[in-house]
């Protein structure tokens, strides 16, 4: 199979949507011979490592003063969801590409395909942060709205 798209973009945050997502882009990517690109956002927004949010609401932030607290963070936090991702995969595929970005995840994901025109895009409908997303909209659903090329929502 023959496919026009230079690579597959997959947002990843370690949610169960973002595992679904990679998961169904993997089986396609072997299909279509098409490399996959794995996009975690790091958000200085974030709660951070080790904080309980039992009720899932991500309502707990933190701001950073040193870049070098934000850079071992990002790694951390990168390096934890393409794990989850690689452990739904049993294993990392030899066509998977990993960027970690910083911002606001919709904008960081949207710079990166207008970037990257001819990329299609398999994200999961529902992240982490289920309350921020009824507030403020998902990142999905900005996505969907902004980006002109192909898109698969996955549940």
């Amino acid at each position: 199979m023959n496919t026009h798209f230079s690579s597959i973009v997959v947002p990843v945050d370690g949610s169960k949507g973002s595992q679904n997502a990679a998961s169904f882009a993997a089986k396609l990517a072997e299909t279509a011979k098409t490399p996959v690109v794995l996009i975690h956002v790091f958000s200085i927004n974030e709660k951070p490592i080790g904080v309980d949010d039992t009720f899932g609401l991500g309502l707990v932030t933190i701001s950073y003063e040193h870049q070098e607290d934000i850079d071992q963070i990002k790694e951390e936090r990168s390096k934890k969801a393409f794990a989850r991702i690689y452990e739904t995969l049993g294993g990392k595929p030899s066509n998977f590409e990993e960027k970690t970005l910083i911002g606001d995840p919709a904008e960081e994901i949207l710079l990166y395909l207008e970037e990257n025109p001819d990329s299609m895009v398999i994200m999961g409908r529902r992240g982490l942060s289920k309350i921020r997303s009824l507030l403020l909209g998902s990142v999905s659903e900005k996505i969907m709205r902004y980006f002109p090329g192909a898109i698969t929502v996955v549940p």
